[in-house]
């Protein structure tokens, strides 16, 4: 299991993360070796057991941990304790590495007094997010050629307060690999919006080269195995990805509807039921049974008056967004599944597992159902945030085209016809194939 200080420094010895960083960092014995914030030594561990490197620096801000790591690396490994993005001993280091591996730490607490400090030292970076930090910072201690692979979480690739981070990898690196997986596969650790990835650079500029994005894990024990998916696709449309550029002057999903998220009750075993009964209401919660229809009701929340005075009052509910209750709009599930599906739901309740959209104008409801439900918006959704979850700052981030106003109505109408249960198998693919086709037109997919 991990442990975490009050630093957020997350430590792990799971063997497969820790066996497929040290492959690609490919430790040569003449290499001049660094591992910032080190921790007990796991991922230095790991590395000695492949090869001893000519030089192997530890950095440890902790000093009871640094003292632990000179004593087990004793004749191995030099230690030195110190703040790896302030130290001077490590301004010392500036384009002498040869490699550096590492996991940072993640949203790591910090005074306001050293907030201030970082700001002046990283003036265009987001200072609140440490691990940015520390890729910035070891990119600068790495020789021309040189390579770093950390694991770190994956919000710099897509989050509009990491772009100077982009930017800066854009400048100065060629990523080779991203490894993209669930945050639970770093044991004990598991973040709401977010997952993790393990990134693989070498320092210098190739605008000829192709980064192979690899994802698809089921398991921690696939991790570099041959079941995951590879693509390959250019670094910039990895850091700035061009589907989204060429839509950049486009109206926006969350121009055209309200999207919100919906309510917590604090205590679902208390107030919410699979079963209906008096003084309770249907409520959506998770993904429906199949694209546009959210099928028949499965889950009742208690809408009493007692029930409504806890969910307003209660520290751990959230009333939230409430005048859209039982409102007719479109429903989205916040967890991914392998496609995007979104529902028409009306006089429901939706809890926070759903995103609710509620177009301000109602007769578009129906033709934003169908983009919602198309492989455009599918590619779109995963370009803009390919994380597991839809939460509503990202999809508010969805290019609406305008069409002619007989393409919207015909489109319109082919979703109200497949949010109806009784269609036929054969007629429901046909529809969502013209519906399909339209929006790969529309967005030149």
């Amino acid at each position: 299991m991990p442990k975490l200080d009050r630093r957020c420094a997350y430590y792990t010895e799971s063997k497969e993360i820790l066996g497929l960083m040290v492959r690609l960092l490919d430790v040569k014995p003449e290499d001049r070796v660094f591992e910032p914030s080190a921790g007990e030594g796991a991922i230095a561990d790991a590395v000695l057991s492949a090869v001893l490197p000519s030089e192997f620096i530890l950095s440890e801000i902790d000093a009871r941990s640094a003292a632990l790591l000179s004593s087990k690396f004793q004749g191995r490994c030099s230690v030195f304790c110190g703040d790896t993005l302030l130290s001077s001993q490590v301004d010392e280091l500036k384009g002498k590495i040869d490699k550096i591996i590492g996991n940072p730490p993640y949203g790591a607490w910090q005074t306001q007094e050293k907030r201030q400090i970082l700001r002046n030292k990283f003036p265009d970076s987001y200072v609140k997010e440490s691990y940015s930090l520390f890729i910035e910072r070891c990119i600068t201690l790495l020789k021309p050629g040189g390579r770093l692979v950390f694991i770190v979480p994956d919000t710099f690739l897509y989050l509009n307060r990491h772009r100077h981070l982009r930017e800066f990898l854009f400048a100065r690196c060629c990523i080779e690999d991203v490894y993209l997986f669930p945050s639970k596969f770093f044991p004990g650790l598991k973040f709401v919006y977010s997952g993790l990835c393990i990134i693989n650079l070498k320092k210098g500029r190739n605008n000829e080269m192709l980064c192979r994005v690899h994802s698809g894990f089921k398991e921690v024990t696939d991790l570099g195995c041959s079941s995951e998916s590879v693509s390959q696709i250019p670094q910039s449309d990895l850091l700035f990805p061009e589907v989204l550029r060429f839509y950049a002057n486009a109206p926006v999903l969350g121009d055209e509807a309200s999207v919100v998220t919906g309510i917590c009750t604090g205590d679902n075993k208390r107030f919410i039921f699979s079963e209906p009964d008096e003084g309770r209401v249907p409520l959506a919660k998770g993904a429906g049974s199949k694209a546009y229809s959210y099928g028949i009701d499965r889950f009742w929340i208690l809408w009493d008056e007692e029930a409504i005075h806890h969910y307003k009052t209660d520290k751990k509910a959230r009333f939230q967004n409430r005048t859209f209750y039982f409102r007719e709009g479109i429903g989205m599930p916040m967890v991914k599944s392998k496609k995007v599906r979104a529902f028409y739901m009306k006089d429901k309740v939706f809890d926070q597992s759903v995103v609710g959209i509620f177009p301000h104008q109602s007769d578009r409801l129906d033709y934003l159902l169908a983009f919602l439900n198309s492989d455009a918006a599918d590619r779109l959704i995963r370009t803009i945030n390919p994380t597991a979850n839809n939460s509503c700052n990202y999809l508010k981030r969805l290019p609406i085209l305008p069409c002619s106003e007989n393409n919207e109505h015909r489109i319109g109408d082919f979703a109200r016809i497949l949010r109806q249960e009784k269609i036929s198998a054969s007629e429901r693919l046909s529809l969502e194939a013209e519906i399909n086709a339209f929006f790969n037109r529309l967005y030149r997919f």
